[in-house]
């Protein structure tokens, strides 16, 4: 079990600084990151220390429907906001996290065919777009393990390969697709 956790933390932080829209050159320099979960309606993200961050992780989103959604849509209202930090702060990298502990009960239904990782994989793509981030964390815990109590398959590892070999290549479409502020 030990093994695999370090197996999973790796995966996860390979997949965090690796997932970047398009092929941008990367960063130069330390990335310091940090997961951000804002409390209440009343997030101000002046709050923040941006000034200090490379990328900063909004957390959480689900999988709903084979679908990337926020449980909760005010959620969506604070992610503009913070992206919208990205005008004072140039070089701030916003993401997204998707599952969590308590957050990756649809990864394994939503991974089992190619059909759903498709709808999965184009909900993220729209997701990106709608609220121009900067890339993307998979948090499904656990392939193959029930994690909190979520369902799984012996299939889950096979799957979640195919996932972000899915999402990698949409990623690299979104770079490719579309000028973003702050690129020429």
């Amino acid at each position: 079990m030990k093994n695999t956790f370090l197996t999973l933390f790796f995966l996860v932080a390979a997949i965090v600084t690796g997932c970047k829209v398009g092929n941008r050159p990367a960063q130069e320099g330390p990335h310091i990151m940090a997961y951000f979960m804002p409390r209440g309606e009343d997030f101000d993200p002046d709050t923040l220390q941006l000034d200090k961050l490379t990328h900063i992780i909004f957390s959480f989103t689900e999988v709903a429907d084979n679908q990337m959604k926020f449980r909760n849509e005010i959620r969506g209202a604070l992610l503009e906001k913070l992206s919208a930090q990205k005008a004072k702060y140039p070089d701030l990298k916003v993401m997204v996290a998707c599952g969590g502990w308590g957050g990756s009960g649809g990864f394994s239904e939503m991974a089992a065919t190619p059909e759903t990782r498709k709808q999965f994989v184009e909900s993220v793509v729209s997701f990106i777009k709608e609220y121009n981030l900067d890339g993307l964390d998979i948090d499904w815990e656990y392939p193959g393990l029930p994690g909190a109590g979520n369902l799984h398959s012996p299939q889950d590892k096979e799957n979640f390969t195919a996932l972000m070999h899915d999402l990698r290549k949409a990623m690299d479409r979104i770079g490719h697709d579309q000028v973003r502020p702050g690129d020429s």
